[in-house]
């Protein structure tokens, strides 16, 4: 049983660690911090495309092989561990059958939503972290 009052943890094999560092090992803060290294218009963006993709009827690989990108980087793009060039865009918006401008539309409408949704999570993530702190 590891003791959460001290800064440093004893952790039994001879090493000391910090209590973030052991309750990222036991899964604890993973995941309120998913996103966090991400880009916000990155991620925005990636569920925009998500939403267009699934309304256009296409998987991934489909939607890759008719924009002639890697099969991969639609996968990238809707994580948001990838940011799209305007170029990506206009080869993206051929198979979802959506004009450029109603893309930007709907991707600032998300880049909001997404704003909003990381100031709120900033502000439970840590009273969450509080009281697990408190009842460990």
């Amino acid at each position: 049983m590891v003791d959460f009052s001290e800064s440093s943890v004893y952790t039994g094999d001879g090493t000391y660690n910090s209590r973030r560092l052991i309750m990222k090992e036991r899964g604890i803060i993973a995941k309120f911090e998913r996103h966090k290294d991400s880009d916000v218009s990155s991620v925005a963006f990636g569920k925009t495309l998500r939403r267009l993709r699934y309304r256009a009827g296409l998987s991934q690989e489909e939607l890759a092989k008719m924009t002639g990108i890697d099969r991969t980087y639609p996968s990238l793009l809707e994580r948001g561990l990838r940011g799209p060039t305007l170029i990506i865009m206009l080869a993206l918006c051929g198979p979802l059958q959506i004009r450029l401008n109603d893309m930007v539309d709907q991707f600032k409408l998300d880049l909001r939503i997404e704003m909003k949704l990381r100031k709120l999570r900033a502000v439970t993530s840590g009273k969450v972290y509080q009281s697990v702190l408190e009842a460990a």
